[in-house]
């Protein structure tokens, strides 16, 4: 991660940053010439390791909280303002996943929330490998088998598809070719539980873990079309020839049965694989 202080914008944030992007052009500010990010690392609400911002110097374990998060949807670009704290001083850190370009102007506004029955998932034209070879995802209709790592072929039980606006979090993601093997480059949502190996066993980390890792980029435009697939049991499926999650449907289910979900399915106990946190995932990613 890419630490700024307010000065590294050419001009102080706003004393209400948050009120002044709920504005109708949201918040501009420029990134300095001269500005000098400072990488650090987050675990959560801490700082994982020593850091030397505005003059002062942190260690690793001191507080860093959350105090605001803020986005340019034009450029992808998320800043998450960061209080950290020492028993000498305190100081005020901008994060952004990858190093800002000096010179820039952002206008940053509040993110989009997505609504509680966002299903996420991988885009139209996704190839995932079936019993009658490799489909393109749209293609696929319920009662289709689909490959899974554990089980063999399974039938899908429901296919979902969502258009939604590609800004905020449900812009996608896209992961590059070659990237855990994959065979094309992937469009993928940024909650979609991706298998990974660690020492311990194979684990789920959502999609965002690569964006934060600098491993994949956020791609805004006007739509896009999410696709997923309800199993009988929750699975590792082959997108691209990527491992990642069937739909886990607790989430989904919050916001209410849709119309068309099966009456007999019943949700399986627990998730294929154990599911880490973002940041858990990006610090394995590194």
């Amino acid at each position: 991660m890419f630490a700024y202080l307010a000065t590294d914008f050419g001009q102080a944030f706003a004393t209400d940053p948050v009120a002044a992007a709920r504005g109708a052009s949201g918040l501009a500010v420029t990134v300095a010439r001269d500005a000098a990010p400072v990488e650090i690392a987050l675990s959560g609400t801490v700082l994982e390791g020593p850091a030397q911002l505005g003059g002062h110097s942190f260690a690793a374990g001191d507080a860093a909280p959350t105090i605001w998060t803020l986005v340019d949807p034009a450029k992808g670009v998320r800043l998450t303002a960061h209080r950290l704290t020492s028993p000498d001083a305190t100081c005020v850190a901008i994060v952004s996943a990858l190093p800002l370009k000096p010179g820039q102007v952002y206008r940053l506004s509040l993110p989009v929330t997505a609504d509680a029955g966002f299903i996420g998932g991988v885009a139209s034209g996704t190839r995932i490998l079936t019993d009658a070879g490799k489909r393109q995802i749209e293609d696929i209709d319920v009662g289709h088998a689909v490959w899974t790592e554990a089980t063999g072929f399974q039938r899908v039980l429901w296919h979902g598809v969502q258009t939604l606006p590609a800004r905020g979090p449900t812009a996608p993601l896209r992961l590059r070719r070659g990237v855990l093997g994959l065979s094309d480059d992937l469009v993928l949502a940024d909650t979609l539980g991706v298998r990974i190996e660690t020492g311990t066993g194979p684990v789920l980390i959502p999609a965002a873990a690569f964006e934060r890792a600098g491993m994949a980029v956020r791609e805004v435009g006007t739509t896009i079309t999410w696709h997923q697939l309800l199993l009988p049991g929750h699975a590792v499926i082959f997108a691209h020839g990527l491992p990642c999650e069937s739909l886990w449907a607790p989430e989904l289910l919050q916001a209410g049965r849709p119309p068309d979900w099966p009456e007999t399915y019943a949700l399986p106990p627990a998730p294929a694989h154990p599911r880490l946190s973002e940041e858990a995932g990006a610090r394995l990613l590194r």
